[in-house]
């Protein structure tokens, strides 16, 4: 067993030295780690994968709190506390840590954790979960031990809450299993399609999506699978990727997917048709991304310093020396719609892609009343109108 675990960690680490000499390789750009746009508070939480945390807020670009990484030390995977006061984040050799929001301090910190992996919170923010190549524990908000997946994992895996926080997906090379919080028993184990690379629950709890490396007498194949959690079949296929994807995850009413990859670009998948769109290209490898709260925008993990970097309309996307990229995936009127119809928005929409109809939907946008529409779902509603084609 230990040779086997040894193994894992051999694997692991020379994954993850491929993906940084392919950076160093291509301008010595820092590769960044994790990117989380939280809703409320609306704020983009970033970490470089040499080291450094970053919250920025995505309507002034500014920098709200920065923990420099000779502090924080490499981190590998991050995430943000629900309510926005902490950050987790954790590293194959620094362990897991726990940060204040407010003032970058750091709360508590376990570097006994044996090549600690990924963490994440439960939607009410009370629970944090560590994943690592030995025993796992479920925490509180302050780091403190609650209870032991029994056990001894035979690889580091994915890990994600269902949304009403009762379940726990870990996700292992050829195999996942799903975990009751309640009664910290294990509730199902399946086998996976493939090499899973990202993992993330739908809405009503009922699926998930998982970004995938398919290995099949034809061949390698980089997929995106449709899973049904408790009997492990695979309801839909996506495929048609050129090279590795590091992270798949839904917008926010599930029609879209945004996918990112190994060689550096990010595509727009439709969850109907399964057309593939490339909306983002740089130079480094892309290993996070995520939606705005309301679909309109995506934040793209990118350092400054990759100098081929652009949107795929040809527009620059570089913002300035922050290592975030933000992109409009889908600058169409049905987006407009959709979003609008997601937080009910109280106002008229464009039945035209009309300069004048545009202009005056943004103008109506930001007229509204104070708590009208949440600010984000107002700020994803100005940012897709103001770069719909227009119609001559």
């Amino acid at each position: 067993m230990k040779t086997f675990r040894t193994l894992i960690l051999l694997l692991c680490v020379l994954c993850c030295s491929q993906i940084m000499t392919q950076a160093r390789d291509t301008d010595e750009a820092l590769l960044v780690s994790h990117v989380e746009w939280s809703q409320n508070p609306s704020e983009i939480l970033v970490t470089l994968h040499e080291g450094g945390l970053t919250v920025i807020d995505p309507a002034t670009r500014l920098i709200i709190m920065e923990v420099l990484g000779e502090l924080t030390g490499p981190i590998e995977d991050a995430a943000l506390q629900p309510n926005g006061s902490r950050i987790g984040t954790t590293h194959r050799f620094t362990g897991l840590n726990i940060w204040d929001t407010d003032t970058g301090s750091l709360v508590y910190s376990d570097s006994d954790l044996v090549f600690a992996w990924q963490v994440a919170w439960s939607p009410d923010g009370q629970y944090l979960f560590a994943s690592s190549i030995d025993e796992m524990v479920m925490r509180d908000a302050v780091g403190s031990p609650l209870f032991a997946i029994p056990g001894a994992p035979e690889d580091v895996p994915h890990v994600a809450f269902s949304p009403d926080g009762t379940r726990l997906l870990l996700s292992f090379s050829p195999k996942f299993e799903v975990w009751d919080v309640t009664s910290r028993q294990m509730l199902v184990r399946n086998l996976t399609p493939g090499l899973i690379q990202s993992i993330e629950w739908s809405a009503d709890g009922t699926r998930f999506l998982a970004a995938n490396i398919d290995n099949t007498r034809e061949g390698r194949f980089y997929t995106i699978h449709i899973i049904n959690p408790m009997t492990g079949e695979s309801l839909r296929v996506y495929s048609g990727f050129s090279s590795q994807l590091t992270a798949a995850l839904w917008n926010p009413d599930e029609t879209q997917i945004l996918a990112t990859s190994v060689d550096g670009t990010a595509y727009l998948v439709d969850g109907e048709s399964g057309s593939i769109t490339p909306i983002f290209t740089t130079n480094v490898p892309l290993l996070s991304a995520d939606w705005s709260p309301y679909g309109g925008q995506v934040a793209i993990g990118a350092p400054a310093n990759s100098e081929t970097m652009q949107s795929m309309d040809g527009s620059d996307a570089n913002l300035a020396d922050l290592p975030l990229q933000i992109v409009v995936p889908d600058p169409s009127l049905e987006r407009l719609r959709s979003i609008a119809a997601l937080c009910d928005a109280p106002l008229p929409l464009p039945d035209a892609a009309q300069a004048d109809q545009l202009r005056e939907f943004v103008a109506q946008v930001e007229a509204l009343p104070v708590g009208s529409v949440p600010a984000a779902c107002a700020a994803d509603l100005i940012a897709v109108a103001e770069v719909i084609p227009q119609e001559q």
